[in-house]
C-alpha cells in the first residue's frame, strides 16, 4: 500500500502507527535534551537554546499561522465576563477596599489558569498530535477559544485536518529536522568521538520519522500547493478521511478508470442473464 493510504478501511492502523512514531521522536528528543543538561549541557551552548527553541517552536507557528493571538483577546475577555459573573453570583461589588482586592484577586487567578490550560492544551495538541482526537480539538476550541461558530460535519472534519496536518508538518519542519542536526553537531564535538547509545536512538528515530513525514507532504504540497496541500488528509482518523486519502493516493483519473471498467462487466453480465433466458 502506498505511502498515506490506510492499510485498512478505516485507517487506524497508520494512524496509531505514525503517532506513535512522532511522539516517540518527541520523547525521545526530550530525553535526550534532559540527559545533556543533567550531564552539564551540550557541548556548546547555542545548541542548547536551539533544543529549547524547537520544542515550542510548532505551537508556536501553529497558532500564528491560525491567528491565535487574535482569538486569544477575544475569548479572554468572554472568559473574564463568565468569571465576573460566577465570583459575584449576580451581586455587585461592595464599595470596600477589601472586597474589591478580593474579586481582583479572584479574577486574576481564573484567567491565569485558563492561561496556562490554554497554552498548556495547545502544546500537547502540537508536540502529542492530540489533535487527532475530535473531542481534544472541540474542548480546545469550544470550552477554551470560546469558539460559538455552527459548523457543518464537513467543515469541522477539514478543520481537525488541517490542525493534525501543521502539527505534523511544523513538526518536521521545526522540531524533527532542527533536533537531527543538534545531535550530529553535538555528538561531533564530544571529545571522546564514541557516539552514545542514546543519541544513536535519538537520530535513528528522528530520521525515520522525518523521512516518513517528508514523503506524505512532499506529495500534497507537489500537486496541490502548500495551502490546498494541508487540506488533504496524512492520517485518517474517520473512514471519510479514509476516503479522501484513497482518492488521492489513487489518482482521481484511475477510480473513474476502474468505475467504468466494472460497469461494461455488469451490463455484460445482464445481457448473458437475458440471452440465455432467451
Amino acid at each position: 500500500m502506498p505511502w498515506g493510504g490506510p492499510f485498512d478501511h478505516s485507517g487506524r492502523t497508520v494512524l496509531f502507527l505514525t503517532l506513535a512514531l512522532c511522539n516517540y521522536d518527541f520523547f525521545s528528543d526530550l530525553l535526550y535534551f534532559i540527559v545533556k543538561v543533567a550531564d552539564g549541557g551540550h557541548q556548546h551552548a547555542s545548541l542548547t537554546v536551539v533544543s529549547i527553541a524547537t520544542f515550542v517552536a510548532p505551537a508556536i507557528a501553529c497558532a500564528l499561522r491560525n491567528d491565535f493571538f487574535g482569538e486569544f483577546v477575544r475569548a479572554g475577555s468572554k472568559i473574564k465576563e463568565d468569571l465576573k459573573k460566577h465570583i459575584l453570583g449576580g451581586q455587585r461589588i461592595e464599595s470596600s477596599l477589601p472586597n474589591t482586592i478580593k474579586f481582583a484577586v479572584l479574577l486574576s487567578l481564573g484567567l491565569l489558569f485558563w492561561i496556562f490550560v490554554l497554552l498548556g492544551t495547545l502544546v500537547l495538541g502540537v508536540n502529542m498530535k492530540l489533535f487527532a482526537m475530535h473531542r481534544f480539538l472541540c474542548f480546545y476550541r469550544k470550552r477554551l477559544l470560546r469558539d460559538g461558530a455552527e459548523r457543518s460535519s464537513e467543515e469541522q472534519e477539514v478543520l481537525q485536518v488541517v490542525a493534525l496536518n501543521e502539527a505534523l508538518f511544523f513538526e518536521l519542519a521545526l522540531e524533527s529536522l532542527p533536533e537531527i542536526c543538534v545531535v550530529i553537531i553535538n555528538e561531533s564535538l564530544t571529545p571522546s568521538q564514541r557516539w552514545s547509545l542514546l543519541a544513536i536512538i535519538t537520530l535513528a528515530g528522528s530520521i525515520f520519522s522525518a523521512l516518513c513525514l517528508l514523503w506524505k507532504f512532499r506529495d500534497r504540497i507537489h500537486k496541490k500547493g502548500f495551502k490546498e496541500g494541508l487540506r488533504v488528509p496524512v492520517l485518517a482518523c474517520t473512514p471519510a478521511q479514509a476516503e479522501t486519502i484513497a482518492k488521492f493516493v489513487m489518482g482521481e483519473s484511475e477510480i473513474e478508470h476502474i468505475e467504468l471498467k466494472d460497469k461494461p462487466n455488469k451490463w455484460r453480465g445482464h445481457r448473458v442473464g437475458v440471452a440465455e433466458i432467451n
